[in-house]
């Protein structure tokens, strides 16, 4: 679904202080108002926000600066205005373990609103998984990537300057966002501009087209 600026406008009023929880679900409601977001998995999650990214903002590459654990420096991530993420190969994933076989669901939205002090609650995955094991969590997240290579994505960046390999997540949510914020101020800015130079109201400058209401700020900037 194609938001409108006053959509995206909206979004940003609404949570621009909100959790990344709380941001995630607003933009998944209003991207997908026909499904129930607190069930769409991590991963589908992600692959929406990247195509709504393309269709909402244009074929935009996936762009991020790292810091290099090791010296410091910072570089580069940029994976191109084509990337999308691996497709998801099951629902579930299987784990054998200790001669019993556990079924565990993906990780989904509303698990984001039940993560507390930034602990991902994996119990609820599967209730009845030996979740103190250590050795099960590992055989559990082998098994969640396998389900969905595009779950919790992460890059290995190697340092141009002292060789050291630096991890770096893809976070859907943040690229997503930062476009909407980008618009949102772009909208408030115009309406300055508008305001002082003629003395239009919010209301009457979201009356007109953003490109012909860019025409009237270029005339008076």
């Amino acid at each position: 679904m194609r938001l409108t600026e006053s959509d995206l406008v909206g979004l940003f009023d609404r949570f621009e202080h909100g959790r990344e929880a709380e941001r995630s679900a607003g933009l998944l409601a209003a991207l997908c108002p026909e499904r129930t977001v607190g069930d769409v998995s991590l991963g589908d999650r992600d692959r929406l926000f990247l195509k709504a990214r393309r269709e909402q903002f244009g074929a935009r590459g996936v762009q991020a600066k790292v810091q290099c654990g090791g010296c410091g420096e910072w570089m580069s991530l940029d994976l191109g205005a084509g990337f999308t993420l691996p497709p998801k190969v099951s629902d579930t994933a299987q784990v054998t373990f200790e001669g019993t076989a556990y079924t565990l669901r993906l990780p989904c939205q509303d698990d984001l609103l039940r993560t507390q002090g930034g602990q991902f609650p994996m119990a609820l995955l599967c209730p009845d998984a030996p979740w103190e094991s250590d050795a099960f969590c590992q055989a559990a997240e082998a098994a969640l990537d396998a389900a969905d290579p595009g779950l919790d994505l992460v890059f290995d960046l190697t340092c141009p300057e002292c060789g050291d390999q630096t991890e770096c997540g893809l976070d859907t949510l943040d690229f997503l966002w930062r476009d909407v914020e980008a618009c949102a101020l772009r909208f408030f800015a115009d309406v300055g501009v508008l305001a002082r130079a003629f003395g239009w109201s919010e209301a009457e400058t979201a009356a007109l087209s953003p490109r012909r209401r860019r025409r009237y700020v270029e005339m008076v900037t």
